[in-house]
């Protein structure tokens, strides 16, 4: 498996205006596929899975998870600590506010805290 990318919150946020206009295309996209209604509509799906796929690759070269296309729910992961966990943004909030760990996901979310910014300084200069 190949080392994830670990952003520190402030690396997050620096990020999130590209990451939401990404998501954006993302929730539109996945939208349009739930509207189309016939099987005579095949090849427009085929176009809008093929552009919702590159939509996630660009994600993935920034190190983004896409959980959820129909909400826009992602994840990044950051170093808390000694332990790896996501911090958490879904479509439509206005700033990144909130992490998981890796495995309560989003009904686990959590408030970005400041005993958390305290941890987030522990991550090496090299990783944020």
């Amino acid at each position: 498996m190949l080392t994830p990318r670990l952003y520190t919150v402030e690396g997050a946020r620096r990020t999130l205006p590209l990451v939401r206009r990404i998501v954006a295309d993302i929730v539109r996209t996945a939208g349009e596929m739930n509207r189309l209604e016939s099987p005579a509509d095949d090849e427009a799906l085929e176009q809008l899975q093929t552009r919702l796929r590159k939509y996630a690759a660009e994600l993935d070269e920034l190190g983004v998870e896409l959980k959820d296309p129909v909400s826009g729910l992602i994840d990044f992961y950051w170093k808390r600590g000694d332990e790896t966990v996501y911090l958490c943004w879904k479509h439509g909030e206005e700033e990144l506010a909130h992490w998981h760990d890796l495995q309560s996901g989003f009904a686990g979310r959590q408030p970005i805290g400041a005993v958390d910014l305290s941890l987030d300084l522990q991550t090496p200069p090299e990783r944020r």
